[in-house]
């Protein structure tokens, strides 16, 4: 027992001599700068293994370098920028380290100092003039001219200037430094564009004359009435018999512009004779007025009626004794009146007698109902009145489709050629008068002549009927009859111009009628009866009906 609580108060008076043990705290260290070296010096302390290093800028936190730093002095040859930098030390042993020194004096290791300067020489000038901006900088990296890299020095001619203008140059140095100077240039406003124009004398009589004139100050350019013109000058207008505005226009150095206008007044002439009657005159579709001029009028006012109606105003004005109508419209009986009016618009009171009355007919409209029919030595074409139309020009074709020309004129309703024709022509039509011509009209449909010369004759075995053949016919419709019966329709189509009948039963006075047809239409008429079949027993092929069999 004894031995055990021994060795226990042993231990613990040896903890307690190891508790108390510390090293001592060095001295105040001691900072210094040459060029760009910074020497700390700093008391050493007994026992002490290494020390240990902590630093601050200004009032900041310290921090600690983890480092070793020994015998009481450390140099660094190429220390970085430092401001307001201190420092402090504290003893280590190989078991831990102790207090902290106080800190050291402050020290600072500045970078070069960065300058820039920008200017406008000179820096007020008038508008539209030149000035230079000049920029240069002393230890900078790099600059920017209003935010474009323009380099570190340099110069620039700005010209024509017409606003005031402020510039930033602005560099970057070593340690993140940064500076922005500005400079200003002012531009005085531009000279104020003034003019003036002027009439002499200020109003005339009709016919008269005076001079214009013009005058401006700081213009770079002027118009008259749109066409250019000196700045300052003058002009005489002669012979003057309306109201004459002028306008003067001109252009600033600053692109002002400057607008007068001025009127020269003529006084109104009295009027006192009163027009003559106008006479009207028409060729083909234009229509043209004359009249004769009364002195002192300007224009004339013109009415119009048709017949004997009303009298209706027409809202132009008239001048120099004629006008005319390029392309009138339909007239009929129509007749004018005129009446003076001076410069100021005043109108003589009284009309003119009446002008002779014109007719222009509006342009006809195509033929329509065109038909043609044929004979062995005639042609004959018809179609429906056509109101207006003076004649008809005419095209035609042979059943090919292509339309030609015809040198002949048509007049009327009816035309008869006596060229025989052996086929069928078809004609178009177009109504034509002084107002123009019509569309062409649909082609003529055939209208088939009514077979002609029916013949019965008889031959070996039957008879044969003849006829003579209907140009445009292209088959035959057959009726018969006995003595004065009735007419009795034959089924089958005629051809060619005859048909003959073989024996095949007994007929008594038999006679036959024929009406010529194509694919459209059939003639309007039957023929005339054909001679009678004489009392003869004569056997024709006939059918359970009686009717002949072709």
């Amino acid at each position: 027992m004894f031995k055990y609580l021994f060795n226990f108060f042993v231990t613990l008076c040896c903890l307690v001599s190891f508790a108390s043990y510390s090293l001592d705290t060095p001295s105040t260290p001691s900072a210094s700068v040459s060029g760009k070296t910074v020497t700390l010096s700093w008391g050493t302390v007994s026992g002490a293994v290494y020390y240990q290093l902590g630093y601050r800028d200004g009032y900041g936190s310290w921090g600690t370098s983890y480092g070793k730093y020994y015998n009481g002095s450390q140099t660094w040859p190429n220390a970085p920028y430092l401001i307001q930098r201190s420092y402090r030390m504290r003893a280590c042993d190989n078991a831990t380290c102790y207090g902290w020194s106080g800190a050291s004096n402050q020290i600072n290791i500045l970078p070069p100092k960065l300058l820039a300067s920008v200017n406008w020489s000179p820096a007020n000038i008038q508008y539209g003039q030149s000035s230079t901006l000049s920029w240069s900088s002393s230890n900078a990296s790099s600059c920017k001219l209003d935010g474009s890299n323009k380099g570190l020095v340099g110069n620039w001619n700005s010209v024509n200037n017409t606003a005031n203008k402020e510039t930033y140059f602005t560099c970057v140095g070593e340690a993140d430094q940064t500076i922005t100077v500005s400079a200003s240039l002012i531009v005085d406003p531009p000279p104020k564009l003034t003019g003036n124009v002027s009439w002499t004398p200020s109003s005339i009589r009709y016919g008269g004359s005076s001079e214009l004139s013009w005058s401006s100050n700081n213009a770079l350019s002027c118009q008259l009435d749109n066409s250019n013109i000196i700045t300052t000058g003058n002009k005489t207008y002669s012979d003057i018999k309306d109201n004459i505005t002028i306008a003067f226009a001109c252009s600033g150095i600053a692109g002002q512009q400057l607008l007068i206008t001025t009127t020269l007044p003529v006084l109104p002439i009295e009027l006192t004779v009163l027009p003559e009657a106008p006479v009207a005159k028409v060729n083909g579709k234009t229509l043209v007025l004359t009249w004769k001029q009364v002195e002192g009028a300007t224009y004339y006012e013109l009415e119009y009626r048709d017949g004997s109606g009303d009298w209706k105003p027409s809202y132009g004005n008239y001048r120099n004794g004629t006008h005319s109508w390029p392309d009138a419209p339909a007239l009929n009986q129509r007749s004018y009146r005129m009446r003076a009016c001076n410069n100021s618009s005043v109108c003589f009171e009284q009309w003119s007698q009446a002008s002779n009355a014109v007719t222009i007919y509006p342009k006809p409209d195509a033929p329509t109902n065109l038909e043609a029919s044929f004979t062995e030595n005639t042609t004959t074409l018809t179609w429906k009145e056509v109101p207006y139309a003076d004649y008809f020009k005419v095209q035609y074709h042979d059943g090919d489709g292509n339309w030609d020309d015809s040198d002949t004129r048509l007049k009327g309703v009816k035309q008869v050629w006596s060229t025989p024709f052996t086929q069928v022509r078809y004609y178009r039509l177009s109504g034509c008068n002084t107002s123009g011509c019509s569309d062409w009209s649909d082609a003529s449909v055939v209208k088939l002549s009514t077979p002609m010369n029916l013949k019965l004759s008889n031959v070996v075995n039957g008879i044969e009927l003849t006829w003579d053949v209907v140009i445009g016919a292209d088959s035959y419709k057959l009726q018969y009859r006995d003595g004065e019966g009735d007419w009795t329709a034959a089924f089958g189509t005629y051809y060619a111009g005859s048909k003959i009948w073989e024996n095949e039963t007994a007929v008594f006075n038999r006679s036959y009628r024929l009406s010529a047809c194509n694919q459209d239409v059939c003639s309007e008429l039957w023929s005339l009866p054909s001679t009678y079949v004489e009392n003869k027993v004569i056997s024709l092929k006939i059918d359970l009906l009686g009717t002949p069999i072709p």
